[in-house]
């Protein structure tokens, strides 16, 4: 005689919970927020000699903490509106653009790596600011007729990348920061 049975074993299914992970954002901004005279005016007769102070506020919009960098460029500009080229002879070196380090214009947490950006050397919070402080001087001796009635326009490239994971070291190739 053959026996057959078959058996049952007490049993349980359920999903395990969904690991969600959401990629940060890094996103900022910037905007022009003063342009003074040595005096502290806002004046557009630019003269041989003078000096101006920029502001530029640069916020966190995004959700990571960032380190930020600025590359700052001029172009002269014709009374048309044309960009304009000194001609052979005249000096185009006339416009020299630095941190401010004086006082009137502190530019805490800042440096000039000489690599032609500026860079901001603290962590950037989501939400925070920072400013950016800096003098705009026309070369007295230096410029000569040639730049009467021409514009100058500075212009400002801000970039930002996560402060986490070695990031700027990586994407700008600079280790000004440290690696922690």
């Amino acid at each position: 005689m053959v026996v057959g049975g078959t058996f049952a074993w007490f049993t349980d299914a359920e999903l395990a919970g969904e690991a969600v992970f959401q990629a940060g954002t890094v996103e900022i901004q910037a905007c022009l927020k003063t342009k003074t005279d040595q005096d502290g005016h806002i004046d557009g007769n630019w003269n041989p000699g003078d000096c101006s102070q920029v502001k530029y506020e640069i916020k966190n919009t995004g959700s990571k903490q960032v380190r930020v960098r600025v590359q700052l460029t001029g172009q002269w500009y014709d009374e048309q509106g044309n960009p304009w080229t000194p001609p052979e002879g005249v000096p185009a070196d006339v416009v020299k653009v630095s941190l401010c380090e004086d006082s009137r214009c502190p530019c805490s947490y800042w440096i000039d790596s000489k690599d032609g950006y500026l860079y901001y050397t603290q962590v950037l919070d989501s939400k925070a600011k920072a400013t950016l402080s800096i003098h705009v001087c026309l070369d007295g001796p230096k410029t000569v007729n040639a730049y009467q009635g021409k514009t100058y326009v500075l212009k400002g490239s801000l970039e930002a990348v996560q402060a986490s994971n070695h990031a700027p070291f990586h994407e700008w190739q600079v280790d000004l920061f440290g690696r922690p």
